[in-house]
């Protein structure tokens, strides 16, 4: 125990009261004043200023400047110039200098590169970590890591094992599970899930994106929120904006804007309430199961649906208010004009009908109606069948049976 030390001190446990200068060698070493020259041992502590070496187990300066080697802990509870190397390293104030946390690397603000295994910095350019990277301000330098990193800002790119997190926006985001940003204009890549609020550029994930940008791939799902040129899954697409092309295994929904979708079940366009104006309703809709959409100029499936018209039909069953085209076993609505090849029809409108069995309840149909039988409300043209019907015809029926009860034949 000593208060001023100058010189060289051999010990296995040393109290200094006030300042050492010159070297200190031993198990525990403690100075309550400044320290300068070297110093080694298992722990080793300085409550005031550092200046000089200090290797050891267990190190604890204020502010330190100079070489610091510790084979456990390193902690400067103030300023750090100089070069630290530790497993584990905290620095609380400012650092003009560089230290390598193999464990955990923590510090205010580092001026390049933040080299560790888990990096922790308010200010750090770029960061390296083996396990994972925490950036608290604004830099958008890259982030590395093999597990996981997050920025509290922007990152120019991130690439880690696991995920990515950037609460601002990124140039591009490669990770093996999880990547999300508010914005990002590059890239999204992952075996896992993509996310982020607005895509200017490319989604590729394993399971599922979620954003809007130009090109969105995923084993299983997509779904956007802006433009949405091109979604391609192995489940399904949603787009609540604008959708240029949906290809899924299982079906596509657009909200507002579509123009082709092909899905292995199912295809919902937008607008099936009718509440939402300026539309653009899809070119092509084409699944094995079902499509539905306000207006569509060609759907193909086993169920077409269709609110108001539809150019071409072809499907098991196809419903619409006017077609100019309806090619299936059942085909419903009203032609204007056009051609209806069914094993049943029902609607109105013409000119050309055939079927086994025409059936037009209510309203009028006109031109050829050609079946085994015909049944017709009002008709104008000609009515070919075995069994033909009309409440009030204008026209010839040719058949076994002809009933007309008003009009002329």
């Amino acid at each position: 125990v000593a208060d001023n030390v100058a010189g060289i001190q051999l010990h296995l446990v040393s109290l200094s009261g006030e300042d050492f200068h010159g070297m200190q060698a031993g198990f525990i070493g403690i100075v309550d004043g400044d320290f300068r020259g070297a110093q080694f041992g298992l722990l080793n502590t300085t409550e005031g200023d550092f200046y000089g070496m200090s290797i050891g187990g267990y190190n604890q300066v204020s502010d330190g400047n100079g070489l610091f080697l510790a084979g456990m802990y390193q902690e400067f509870s103030g300023n750090f110039h100089g070069f630290a190397l530790a497993p584990i390293i905290i620095s609380r104030g400012e650092m003009k200098g560089y230290q390598i946390g193999l464990f955990w690397n923590s510090g205010d603000s580092f001026p390049l590169l933040q080299i560790g295994g888990w990096n922790e910095a308010k200010s750090a350019p770029m960061q390296l970590g083996f396990i994972a990277n925490l950036r608290e301000d604004q830099n958008s330098g890259p982030q590395v890591a093999l597990a996981f990193n997050s920025s509290r800002g922007s990152a120019f790119f991130q690439f880690s094992g696991l995920s990515n997190w950037a609460r601002d926006s990124t140039f591009g985001q490669a990770s093996g599970f999880f990547n999300r940003s508010k914005k990002s204009y590059l890239l999204q890549v992952s075996a896992g899930i993509n996310s982020t609020e607005g895509l200017y550029g490319i989604q590729l994930a394993g399971l599922a994106n979620g954003g809007g940008g130009s090109l969105q791939l995923a084993g299983l799902f997509n779904g956007g929120g802006g433009m949405n040129p091109l979604q391609i899954a192995g489940l399904g697409n949603v787009a609540y904006d604008h959708s240029y092309l949906q290809l899924a295994g299982v079906w596509n929904f657009s909200e507002r804007h579509s123009f082709v979708q092909l899905a292995g079940l199912a295809n919902l366009g937008p607008n099936l309430s009718g509440q939402i104006e300026t539309l653009q309703q899809p070119y092509v809709q084409f699944s094995g199961i079902f499509n539905a959409a306000e207006r569509s100029p060609v759907q193909i499936a086993l169920i077409n649906r269709v609110e108001k018209d539809a150019t071409i039909q072809a499907g098991l069953v196809n419903l619409s208010a006017q077609s100019n085209l309806q090619l299936g076993l059942f085909n419903s609505g009203e032609l204007a004009p056009g051609v209806r090849l069914a094993f049943v029809n029902h609607g109105t409108g013409g000119p050309l009908q055939v079927g086994v069995g025409n059936f037009h309840t209510n309203g009028a149909s006109y031109g050829v109606m050609a079946g085994a039988w015909n049944y017709a409300d009002r008709h104008s043209g000609l009515m070919i069948g075995l069994f033909n019907y009309a409440n009030e015809l204008n026209g010839v029926q040719i058949g076994l049976i002809n009933i007309s009860r008003q009009g002329t034949f």
